[in-house]
């Protein structure tokens, strides 16, 4: 599997250093097991449970490592959210429920490590952002390549995903089928991830009354907007498995979705029993150790347990643009309850 970062804030900008390398050796310290770390490292509190309010049986450690423990080598992207684009292009469309100055994402994407780069170095020392999304990919369809690399932009709206969309190649014309044109003419490569988030910006855009066209991808929508066509994208995904008419393994789809001022996650897999992949959340683990940030990321990213809360199966962490949080359950058609 994949594993990404998502660091988001009303007004507390963080250093990329800081939070996706961490090399200060100094109080306060950085995290350290921060995700450009996390390419061959792991560290999964709380994974293991005997709850049977969890889930009906026992997680194996084998269930942990097969949607956990891969290497993954193959690509690093972030994006950053800057003011830039918007304060020289004042008449660039875009609106919405959002106050300030309207943010888009600058992006990064390589082929390899990020620590095998000097670039990737340079760029985290020196930028400093309110929201920053990093990932690093273990491809499970597409070739290894920058295209193939998360996150993915429309507008101002950035996606990433940690897992994969379950019999793909066999749904991949209806899915783009339901996409708009704008959408489906953004896609640049050919993984499962970025179908899902042209997908998911056809549901945003047109569930909100504001058309599909590439202006769309410039307003703001709000948490709850985001969190139905989140809900949406997984609900058609699993419909459209259903009419293979075959027994289909299930989804796993950590996704999140921002745009730059409010966040959305998932963790799911649609499986009586099993569990997806890791995804916790925080509020306060980080260089300065606040609760004025909020951070979701595949695995922690400091060592201290008491930091992070492992978010529940089929749940989605919900962040507005003040930073309040809300758990919002996930469903699909056919799960037992």
């Amino acid at each position: 599997m994949c594993r990404w970062f998502a660091y988001i804030a009303p007004s507390e900008e963080c250093l990329l250093e800081d939070v996706l390398i961490g090399m200060i050796t100094l109080p306060p310290y950085p995290p350290a097991h921060a995700i450009s770390k996390q390419v061959n490292h792991h560290y999964l509190p709380f994974l293991l449970s005997h709850d049977p309010k969890v889930h009906a049986g026992i997680t194996t450690q084998t269930e942990v490592t097969q949607r956990n423990a891969l290497f993954n080598v193959d690509g690093f992207g972030m994006s950053w959210y800057t003011p830039t684009k918007s304060e020289f292009t004042p008449s660039a469309p875009g609106s919405g429920s959002t106050t300030g100055p309207i943010l888009h994402p600058a992006v990064y994407k390589i082929t390899h490590p990020a620590l095998h780069t000097t670039n990737f170095q340079t760029i985290c020392a020196a930028t400093s952002s309110t929201c920053v999304m990093a990932h690093i990919r273990a491809a499970s369809t597409g070739v290894i390549a920058e295209v193939n690399t998360h996150p993915f932009v429309f507008g101002r709206h950035t996606i990433m995903h940690n897992g994969y969309i379950s019999s793909y190649p066999a749904i991949a014309r209806q899915m783009a089928g339901l996409m708009s044109e704008e959408a489906h003419t953004h896609i640049t490569g050919r993984t499962d991830s970025e179908a899902l988030a042209a997908l998911y910006m056809t549901y945003l855009t047109s569930g909100a009354g504001h058309g599909t066209g590439t202006d769309a991808w410039e307003m703001a929508y709000t948490p709850k907007e985001m969190m139905a066509a989140l809900q949406n994208t997984i609900s058609t995904i699993i419909e459209l498995q259903r009419t293979l008419g075959e027994e289909v393994e299930p989804n796993d789809l950590n996704v999140c979705v921002s745009d730059g001022r409010q966040l959305v996650a998932s963790r799911f897999r649609n499986h009586a029993t099993q569990q997806p992949p890791s995804l916790y959340h925080s509020a306060s683990a980080g260089v300065t150790l606040n609760r004025k940030h909020v951070i979701v990321a595949s695995e922690p990213t400091t060592y201290k347990k008491c930091e992070w809360e492992l978010i529940e199966k089929n749940r989605a962490i919900v962040v507005d643009g003040e930073g309040g949080v809300e758990f919002v359950d996930v469903t699909y058609a056919g799960q037992e309850v």
